[in-house]
């Protein structure tokens, strides 16, 4: 899909690295069925099994983000999305139950696109994939409602607009009705 006949070697490097105690963070930019379903099982599975005890790997799911001209993708809908997010969630319950967190962390674009609620704050396990769009959302809504409640000026009604993109429109809807 990258035009990169060698791109598929970096997976044997990887059980390789976590014996070295070699910390391991994982994206995986999913495309609707190329290696979504049980190729995502797969995926999963194989990461998981780099390390005993699942002590160094953090794994964050992205939505298709492929520049255009390599590869025709199929964009993801609710129910796409909605399958996906079920498998990741899975994995992350599975992970949550063995090792005490969630070790696979959707992107907040999974959940949007979804139409699901974001997680609370704990699932994210100190927002350790933060860089990578995993609880972005959560953390700017939280904060913002943690600063609201804080605020002690007087706030009169008052309008702006704001530009935003539309995955983004309900969290800035939900925070300017605040």
């Amino acid at each position: 899909m990258l035009a990169n006949k060698r791109g598929g070697e970096v997976l044997q490097y990887l059980p390789k690295l976590a014996a070295g105690g070699i910390e391991l963070n994982c994206q995986l930019v999913l495309c609707r069925g190329i290696n979504d379903g049980q190729e995502l099982r797969r995926t999963l599975q194989d990461l998981l099994a780099c390390t005993p005890g699942g002590q160094h790997r953090r794994c964050a799911g992205r939505r298709d983000r492929l520049p255009q001209g390599l590869y025709k993708l199929t964009a993801y809908d609710k129910e796409s999305a909605a399958a996906t997010l079920d498998i990741l969630e899975e994995f992350a319950a599975r992970c949550r139950a063995e090792y005490g967190r969630s070790i696979v962390y959707p992107s907040d674009e999974w959940y949007l696109t979804a139409e699901r609620p974001i997680p609370p704050a704990e699932f994210y396990d100190e927002f350790a994939q933060l860089e990578d769009g995993v609880g972005m959302w959560r953390l700017y809504h939280d904060t913002f409602m943690e600063e609201l409640d804080n605020y002690a000026g007087l706030v009169l009604p008052h309008s702006l607009d704001v530009v935003t993109g539309t995955l983004a429109a309900p969290l800035i809807q939900d925070c300017a009705e605040a």
